[in-house]
């Protein structure tokens, strides 16, 4: 194992395995570059194993021309070299095919190197899904929930699957889905159970959500302790960080933060909650505007359910 060595004899080795030209050696290599930050040395150690026949290689080389990672950006070239994975049955490289075939959708579904194609990009999610890939999933989750292609028990079913893969974000969806009781049968219990969950693996948008079900339950102590613990986003892009490095959509977390603090603003306005302690300065006012500031969108749907008598 790599950990039960010294690093330094262990990188000396497998130098002195790529000077010796063993294709797993240059992927082997690439990984260890990339690690550790170094993209254009491990790019380069990619290319050589792709020379050499490493598919595994060939692989990170199409996906870092389609990213501009350690290189300049070339998605069509990337496409191309990952569609050759993708597209081809080859017993060699079935572990790579569902990766390749989640970036492909991904280039039909944004245009990047090929014509923007969303039926080809939900094919080739599709397949990808079949073989295991949460993150395709969770793709074809919101795929079916966009106004041209709804269809909300399929985005339930691939939301449910990529949530039990793993993917935080679709357990948040899930929740909210069961809050609801779109795709499925209302089912509160699971709902925060779901959503709890994904709470407390970082997901703003699932804290806000449980911000909204703890409203909308009448459990305002609870409403006003969840709201309080999104205080600590003074900002968009405070939230926006956040959501990249865990690799959530963004405009997801902004709405979670935005609902947390209109539905705050809702407590201290009609008195059922009273800022106390550290927050004893705050003022509906004050949480209207930062909740605008958020997500404007949603602060206005929300401001609709006041006007109505909804909230």
């Amino acid at each position: 194992m790599v950990d039960e060595i010294d690093e330094p004899v262990w990188l000396k080795q497998l130098e002195h395995l790529c000077e010796l030209g063993l294709p797993q050696a240059h992927f082997q290599m690439g990984q260890y570059l990339c690690d550790n930050g170094s993209f254009s040395e491990a790019f380069d150690s990619f290319s050589k194993g792709t020379d050499l026949g490493s598919k595994d290689s060939e692989y990170q080389v199409g996906v870092m021309l389609f990213e501009g990672l350690g290189t300049e950006q070339n998605s069509k070239r990337g496409i191309e070299l990952m569609k050759r994975i993708a597209d081809t049955a080859d017993s060699t490289t079935d572990h790579l095919r569902p990766n390749a075939q989640f970036h492909i959708g991904k280039a039909y579904y944004e245009g990047y190197g090929v014509w923007p194609d969303h039926k080809r990009a939900a094919e080739y999610w599709l397949l990808a899904s079949e073989a295991g890939n949460v993150e395709a999933m969770n793709m074809l989750g919101f795929f079916y929930t966009r106004p041209d292609t709804f269809d909300i028990k399929k985005a339930f079913h691939w939301h449910r699957l990529a949530a039990r893969g793993g993917s935080v974000e679709s357990l948040s969806v899930l929740g909210v889905f069961l809050t609801e009781g779109q795709g499925s049968s209302r089912d509160l219990a699971q709902a925060f159970r779901c959503l709890e969950s994904a709470a407390d693996q970082g997901s703003a948008y699932a804290k806000g959500q449980l911000v909204y079900a703890y409203y909308i339950g009448q459990f305002y102590q609870k409403t006003k302790e969840k709201a309080l613990e999104m205080l600590k986003f003074e900002s968009k892009e405070e939230v926006i960080e956040e959501a990249r490095k865990l690799k959530f959509r963004t405009h997801l977390a902004c709405s979670g933060v935005s609902l947390a603090y209109f539905l705050l603003a809702r407590c201290l306005s009609r008195g059922i909650a009273k800022p106390e302690g550290e927050f004893e300065n705050l003022s509906s006012e004050k949480l209207y505007s930062k909740a605008h500031h958020f997500d404007r969108e949603m602060a206005a749907q929300l401001q609709k359910l006041v006007t109505h008598g909804k909230i």
